[in-house]
């Protein structure tokens, strides 16, 4: 501003002492610790953003397991149909050789067999298409281009070793370096500097200031202050015991949040660990029936191959076998995904 209270020109020098100019700085040294806590608050809150990404980076990941063994059974789906395709070929080849020959064929078989074969393909295209666009979507999730090729091959969850798994140790691991009892603990400790900063209202604000003069008479001598002045408010005192009360009570409410969610991630890592058992176990009874129906599948086909069951039977044992490979990667994505939770529930 110059002498008059006039906005000062941004184009002429404030060092021109032709130019009647002010300038004041004033910092603050002391504010009873609301400045340091409102600093210490900041960087918790920094600590808590970091620990939301790493439980965010948890859930993708769940993600791309379901993409992943979305992909096995698509894949698997499509084999098996591929090989009833071939089948029902040779079949349909068979039959018209036959009926061509006058040899006691209905036509109708001819043409129920390539009926089976058109839907069979009809079925086949559209798992194919599934696969390709379920790979895209794993590449997103994975962050590749779609132009990079992606090596899906099969699961072996007997490679998993369970044994590793010490459940109390576990617990102990996840009440004290669990991303989520961090972050409940941050709210405790932010709860806890807001009482400081509701507090810093019973202490005076004193800080410096500094204040020069530029003359605008070339002439005039230059002059500045130093000086140490402080404000304090000594008539609301009813109103920041209030808010000191407000933000205490906000203290107490967080801990009995910290205490609830520790216990709710003790009764949550029992059950995952109890689930991750049991799906071990399912597993395990899943892998045996889906032996026994690719058994099954393989003589009906060679019964099917030499006339001895109609394509309605062999068709139908084939599906049975599609319903077994397809309850089998379910439950392998549910063990893997309760294993990963399990594992997670302390990072």
């Amino acid at each position: 501003m110059d002498v008059d209270d006039n906005s000062y020109d941004n184009n002429l020098n404030p060092f021109d002492q032709s130019v009647g100019v002010n300038a004041e700085i004033y910092m603050p040294i002391f504010t009873g610790g609301k400045l340091t806590s409102q600093y210490k608050k900041s960087k918790l809150e920094s600590e808590k953003t970091t620990l939301t990404n790493i439980l965010l980076k948890y859930d993708i990941r769940e993600d791309v397991i379901e993409k992943y063994f979305e992909i096995l059974n698509l894949k698997k789906q499509s084999e098996i149909l591929g090989g009833v395709n071939n089948t029902l070929n040779k079949q349909k080849e068979r039959l018209e050789k036959l009926y061509n020959n006058n040899k006691l064929v209905k036509k109708s078989d001819v043409l129920r067999v390539k009926s089976d074969i058109l839907g069979n393909e009809v079925t086949l295209l559209g798992l194919k298409q599934q696969i390709e666009i379920k790979i895209y979507e794993l590449q997103i999730l994975l962050g590749l281009s779609m132009d990079e090729p992606l090596d899906i091959s099969e699961f072996d969850y007997t490679t998993l070793d369970l044994s590793k798994f010490m459940l109390d140790n576990d617990i102990s691991k996840a009440l004290s370096q669990g991303s989520d009892v961090k972050k409940s603990v941050i709210d405790v400790k932010k709860s806890e500097l807001d009482v400081d900063i509701a507090r810093s209202a019973y202490y005076p604000t004193v800080g410096v200031g500094f204040e020069k003069d530029f003359e605008n008479e070339s002439d005039g001598d230059d002059s500045y202050r130093i000086g140490v002045g402080f404000t304090w408010n000594i008539f609301n005192w009813g109103a920041d015991m209030d808010s000191v009360a407000q933000t205490q009570y906000k203290v107490d409410q967080a801990n009995i949040d910290l205490n609830d969610k520790k216990n709710n991630i003790t009764l949550e890592l029992r059950e995952k660990y109890s689930n991750m058992m049991t799906l071990s176990k399912q597993l395990e009874a899943q892998d045996l029936k889906v032996e026994i129906a690719r058994e099954n599948a393989d003589i009906d086909t060679l019964r099917y191959n030499n006339s001895l069951m109609s394509s309605f039977e062999y068709l139908d044992s084939i599906d049975k076998q599609r319903a077994a490979e397809e309850d089998y990667y379910t439950l392998q994505r549910e063990f893997m995904l309760a294993v990963d939770r399990y594992e997670n529930a302390w990072r």
